[in-house]
């Protein structure tokens, strides 16, 4: 009863995780959480975007999103290979399951109608605010 966390960087595996304890109710934050309390020696940031979006990983490991920059990079958040559609903390996982962060460029013809463009969009309003 496990899941796998991997961190990549432009499609290039950085670490995986494996073997990653898993328990009924646990969501994806909870997995983070939980590769985090078995001393792998990885570190992650995360931000609350409101509802619906939920929290975001904005870190892994001292590589930060470049937040606000429309050419910056953003983690990519996939659940099973697919594109997560919901926030780490609202993603129920099951046993086997895998996760995958992986650092990539934000486009705006590809990426604008996903989740990330919504999270954009909240981060141009905060900074635009302050």
């Amino acid at each position: 009863m496990a899941i796998t966390v991997s961190i990549a960087v432009n499609g290039n595996t950085m670490r995986t995780i494996a073997n990653v304890p898993w328990s009924s109710g646990m969501n994806a934050q909870n997995a983070l959480e939980q590769a985090y309390a078995t001393g792998t020696g990885y570190s992650f940031l995360l931000q609350y975007f409101g509802d619906p979006l939920g929290y975001e990983v904005m870190s892994f490991d001292g590589i930060a999103a470049q937040q606000g920059a429309d050419t910056g990079f953003y983690w990519e958040f996939s659940y099973n290979g697919n594109p997560a559609r919901q926030g780490i903390d609202n993603t129920p996982l099951h046993d086997g399951d895998t996760l995958l962060f992986n650092y990539v460029a934000y486009n705006e013809a590809a990426h604008s109608r996903k989740r990330v463009g919504a999270i954009r969009s909240v981060l141009r309003a905060r900074q635009r605010a302050s």
